[in-house]
Formats: C-alpha cells, structure tokens, sequence
C-alpha cells in the first residue's frame, strides 16, 4: 500500500466515510528498499485508511 492509493477489500465492519486500521500487517517495503516480513504479523505496524464506499461484487 501506499499514500493516497486505493484499495478493494471485501466488506469491512464500518461505515462509509470511517476510519480503519489493518492492524495484522505481513510485509513492509520501505523506500529504501529495506523489506520487513512478518513471523507472521509485524508488531506494531498498521496500515490506516478511510472507507470510501461499501459495495457488492458484480
């Protein structure tokens, strides 16, 4: 994920125009090229991004 990216997800447990945080990150990959892999999760990272629109698949 990165800055002002958007994402599909299946349904989350909010509202459109709320806030999560995807608390169970697997992988991060710096700038540097610095990548960090979960055993299984990274502690402490987070990924927070705001619900746009709730939907159903096609």
């Amino acid at each position: 994920m990165e800055p002002g990216k958007k994402l599909k997800v299946e349904k989350l447990p909010v509202e459109e125009g709320d806030d999560f945080s995807f608390n169970e990150v697997l992988l991060v990959a710096g700038e540097d090229r610095e990548v960090k892999i979960g055993m299984p999760v990274i502690e402490g990272a987070k990924i927070s991004a705001k619900v746009l629109r709730q939907g159903r698949a096609k």
